[in-house]
């Protein structure tokens, strides 16, 4: 879920967006597991995080497999040549 959107971190709070409710809810679970393990690690026990919901995170991220051929063809419009050349499914 860390991976969905890179946190942030201002004055001793880290800031994090997931793209719907179900994710929040399960980042809220791991939350306190999460800070305990940080604040041993950084020797800060101030932190604490900040989980909202933004449902135009979940645009950027590919989750099908057409969704990131589309991303990749996006980046890169030669890859439908490639595809075409080695014969290649989606």
């Amino acid at each position: 879920m860390l991976a969905m959107n890179i946190p942030s971190l201002k004055d001793g709070k880290i800031y994090l967006e997931l793209p719907n409710g179900s994710m929040k809810i399960d980042m809220e679970t791991a939350k306190a597991a999460l800070l305990h393990y940080l604040s041993e690690k950084l020797n800060n026990y101030e932190l604490n995080m900040v989980i909202t919901v933004n449902e135009t995170v979940a645009k950027k991220h590919a989750f099908t497999p057409l969704d990131k051929y589309e991303k990749l063809r996006d980046k890169n419009p030669l890859i439908d040549k490639l595809r075409a050349l080695f014969d290649l499914d989606i």
